[in-house]
């Protein structure tokens, strides 16, 4: 299966249906609101290749991320069992073109070594989370990270159909 947004969403309603991995938002909004925050963040300048998905659920900014930009990679962060097991289902048996591009780790942003973000990503990366329990609690455990002081963003908008989704740097 090639990647693109359709195979995504298939895959997603299936592992939905059993095990509850996104929620209420049909997962075409919540892939476009992603798209739509990724291009504008893209259209500032340059960006590092390589985005770390912080708390990646379903990988709904790090697969959109894959699939806008050929050479990218993307290192999706997952404590909870059955959507980091989703994220690798995923990848092994429906993406293997991604295995090369995606390094898929179950565990807490701080629980995730430099020494590991970087034999994948070379220098160059940066970090969002788009579901996340608060920018407090988020930067909490950022801080707490050994990725501390590198480029973090949190995505943000779509309350009012006049404001943007966008990605902010915290």
């Amino acid at each position: 299966m090639k990647l693109s947004p359709e195979s995504y969403f298939q895959a997603v309603r299936q592992w939905d249906s059993k095990h509850r991995i996104v929620g209420r938002t049909p997962i075409e909004t919540l892939i476009k609101e992603s798209e739509e925050s990724l291009r504008s963040f893209l259209s500032e300048g340059s960006r590092p290749d390589t985005l770390i998905d912080v708390g990646a659920g379903a990988g709904i900014m790090g697969l959109p991320w894959l699939w806008m930009r050929e050479n990218s990679k993307a290192i999706m962060v997952e404590p909870d069992k059955k959507k980091s097991a989703f994220l690798r289902d995923l990848v092994a048996n429906k993406m293997p073109e991604l295995m090369s591009r995606v390094l898929i780790l179950p565990s807490r942003i701080e629980d995730v070594s430099r020494e590991t973000v970087l034999s994948f990503s070379g220098t160059s990366f940066f970090c969002v989370a788009r579901a996340f329990s608060g920018e407090k609690t988020l930067a909490e455990s950022f801080a707490a990270s050994e990725l501390k002081g590198d480029p973090l963003y949190i995505f943000e908008g779509g309350v009012t159909p006049n404001k943007k989704f966008m990605l902010r740097q915290v």
